[in-house]
């Protein structure tokens, strides 16, 4: 969580504790004490609605949320260079995104029915001004057709010019490598 998200998040609390000890007793006083819980249950689903639906508000960004909504279907074409090979293999496919504020889940069926699933369960790293790079550790699994599931730790990121970031950008890149030696690119378009 963002500094500013926890400034927010106290914020509510405070006005939260507010609201709730006026509408308790009329004025405001120190109902935290008795409705301590009403108050953890309403952050609590606050944070939930945020996590899940709230984030993705184009009013809220870029000053409050500053990772894209990537959520959709994306045309995916990549190049792959396989451990000791001297060229890198070119592939094409389709991309299907869904992503809350805090996890990100990316599937990928290959032009040869092969597929890619990766799992994070962590929010994009943001960082840059001129260029906004964002960046994510994840576990993936890759199955070609007629082999078994194999599972990889990948490092990606991926950058974006800033006049182009925006809460749902058309297109992006992918830049990649895993731990045992695959590295590539992988570019999304609408």
């Amino acid at each position: 969580m963002k500094r500013l998200h926890s400034q927010a998040l106290v914020l509510l609390v405070g006005v939260i504790t507010a609201l709730v000890s006026y509408f308790t007793s009329g004025r405001v006083e120190g109902a935290i004490l008795f409705n301590f819980g009403v108050i953890a249950a309403i952050v609590g689903l606050l944070l939930i609605i945020f996590d899940v639906l709230l984030w993705k508000l184009p009013l809220l960004y870029p000053w409050f949320v500053d990772i894209p909504n990537l959520n959709g279907s994306w045309k995916v074409t990549a190049r792959i260079l396989q451990p000791g090979a001297a060229k890198a293999e070119s592939d094409q496919g389709e991309a299907s995104i869904e992503q809350s504020h805090s996890g990100i889940y990316m599937s990928i069926i290959w032009g040869d029915k092969s597929e890619t699933e990766f799992f994070e369960a962590a929010p994009l790293a943001v960082s840059g001004t001129r260029t906004k790079r964002c960046a994510l550790s994840s576990f993936y699994q890759f199955k070609k057709k007629g082999t078994e599931r194999v599972t990889r730790s990948a490092a990606m990121a991926f950058d974006v010019p800033a006049k182009l970031f925006k809460n749902r950008p058309d297109r992006f890149t992918i830049f990649y490598t895993t731990t045992d030696g695959y590295r590539g690119e992988i570019e999304l378009s609408k």
